[in-house]
């Protein structure tokens, strides 16, 4: 494939994301196609990344507020499931948050408007610990493995962005899920919303429920009806932290994030984690500089 081919396909993921409008979504306003690097024009997203926004302020995220990142996250990835839009890379590095915490799905780099996509060179990019265990094996992705990474994105956003397979790497990471392992469900999340996560990660992907179909399962309750059980989760899950100010549970990140994927981009300059909150517009300028293959 030629650097011209590479940067057509790159120009026809990203001028897909121009016709998306979903308040889940971030909003693609432009792309500058005229010299290197091409420029990227996107909606601005004032409270930066859902993962440092998890880390940062877990003392202060009530389940409520968890359950609904999660039905946000639902509901973004159902409009691009009827769009027939594969995103391939949804994690919580991939999310932003707004100040009223609004999640919004971003960093469409590796989308695919197509009903299947097969990576025409497997020693691209692959977010190991977020991919479908199918898609480790052929190259091929659809939406039911977006489904599965929804699963894991569940388990990061309720235990305030842990690092999945923390101590494992990747290799050990595809043996043990080949091997029926899934992740503990975490001690805040609902019993309800343990076996939705379980459902993301059936093996066979046509058991995975649609998006669509968790959208219409995650229902936020009132807070009469939500306190009793959940808040004493809470009031444990806070107890125990304080107990434990010494353990690992600090996250010491940027080095897991880079283990959990195979040549996987960095997000750290990720233009909507500006701290400007004059500008409504982000630049991202994405360095795509091309070479032969």
């Amino acid at each position: 494939m030629t650097a011209s081919d590479l940067r057509q396909k790159f120009l026809q993921g990203e001028t897909t994301a121009l016709n998306f409008n979903h308040p889940n979504i971030v909003k693609l306003v432009g792309i500058a196609v005229q010299s290197y690097p091409i420029m990227i024009v996107m909606e601005y997203v004032p409270g930066g990344s859902l993962l440092n926004h998890l880390r940062k302020s877990k003392n202060a995220l009530p389940v409520m507020k968890l359950l609904k990142m999660s039905l946000d996250a639902a509901s973004g990835m159902s409009y691009l499931e009827m769009k027939n839009c594969i995103h391939r890379d949804l994690a919580a590095r991939n999310c932003l948050i707004t100040d009223d915490g609004q999640l919004k799905i971003a960093d469409f780099g590796m989308s695919r408007e197509e009903h299947i996509y097969e990576l025409s060179d497997k020693r691209g990019q692959i977010p190991i610990k977020w991919t479908a265990p199918e898609a480790l094996r052929t190259g091929r992705y659809t939406i039911k493995c977006d489904v599965w990474s929804y699963g894991v994105l569940l388990w990061e956003i309720f235990t305030f962005g842990d690092v999945p397979y923390r101590n494992w790497s990747n290799q050990q990471t595809r043996d043990m899920i080949e091997s029926g392992y899934r992740l503990p469900a975490p001690d805040l999340m609902p019993l309800w919303l343990r076996t939705l996560m379980n459902r993301c990660w059936s093996e066979e992907p046509e058991k995975r429920p649609s998006f669509a179909d968790i959208s219409s399962e995650i229902k936020l309750p009132n807070a009469n009806s939500f306190t009793p059980n959940l808040r004493r989760s809470a009031d444990a899950h806070q107890q125990n932290k304080s107990t434990n100010n010494n353990d690992n549970n600090n996250h010491t990140t940027d080095n897991n994030n880079t283990n959990s994927s195979i040549d996987s981009s960095s997000n750290d300059n990720n233009p909507m984690n500006s701290s400007s909150n004059n500008s409504r517009l982000a630049i991202s300028v994405k360095d795509k500089r091309i070479r032969e293959n």
